[in-house]
């Protein structure tokens, strides 16, 4: 069984893949405070396509995604927005999404769900046996770590 992760940013998307510890970031088209709607309506169907676009997900996928939350009240509705619409394309493609809070996949994978930035790269550097590009990255090999070991049978 193949569980990918996601850490869903205003500016794309990082992915990661476990058992194969792929990571991937898939970038959205820039996101400013005064677009208009249609601007903001372009970034909600590149999400709510991407399944098709990308060819990352497929039909049978699980997929847990991290719960989105944002710095102050606009980058949180934004954030929702997206995730809104990344889900909603995700399960119109036969995609299995599930939600994982921060502390619960740093928990589940790290063995502590206070783990820093910083321990969340080392271990995924540990992992892969190689450098990864972004934090973001590094953060969705674990969620997606995270979704495996929780897919288990107990």
């Amino acid at each position: 069984m193949i569980v990918l992760g996601v850490d869903l940013q205003a500016s794309g998307i990082a992915v990661g893949a476990w058992p194969s510890m792929e990571t991937d970031f898939i970038k959205l088209p820039k996101y400013k405070k005064a677009d208009t709607p249609q601007k903001r309506y372009k970034r909600l169907q590149v999400l709510a396509t991407i399944t098709r676009e990308y060819e990352v997900f497929t039909e049978g996928d699980v997929v847990y995604v991290e719960r989105a939350y944002g710095a102050n009240r606009n980058a949180q509705t934004v954030l929702m927005q997206l995730l809104g619409a990344f889900i909603g394309g995700l399960a119109e493609g036969g995609v299995i999404v599930k939600e994982i809070n921060t502390s619960t996949w740093k928990a589940t994978a790290l063995g502590y769900g206070r783990a820093s930035k910083e321990d969340v790269m080392r271990w995924a550097v540990e992992q892969t046996g190689r450098e990864i590009s972004t934090q973001d990255e590094a953060d969705a090999l674990a969620i997606a770590y995270a979704g495996y070991l929780l897919e288990q049978p107990t």
